[in-house]
């Protein structure tokens, strides 16, 4: 079998347990020749990561929550996470 190519693009939900296994599957998919782009959804912005490895490259994407609330705020406010994701993913994915 020949290897793959194409560009996949995965955003998993920022709780624990989420973010590794998708890592993780973005490893193996990088293994059969295709590029991956994580979004990860935080309050505070990072430049993208490329590993060295892997043909992943890690984004940040805007939360809608500042870096002094509560981490739990998130599941107390998931309206005001989804909406400022929503527009944070709509953004990233016109830029690139």
């Amino acid at each position: 079998m020949g290897e793959a190519n194409g560009h996949l693009l995965f955003f998993p939900y920022p709780l624990q347990g989420h973010i590794n296994p998708m890592m993780q599957l973005s490893k193996r998919l990088s293994k059969l020749g295709l590029t991956v782009s994580l979004l990860i959804a935080s309050n505070t912005h990072r430049e993208p990561y490329t590993s060295d490895d892997y043909s992943i490259t890690v984004h940040t994407i805007h939360d809608g929550f500042l870096p002094h609330e509560h981490p739990l705020t998130k599941i107390k406010d998931p309206l005001r996470f989804n909406v400022s994701t929503t527009r944070s993913l709509t953004d990233f994915i016109s830029r690139y």
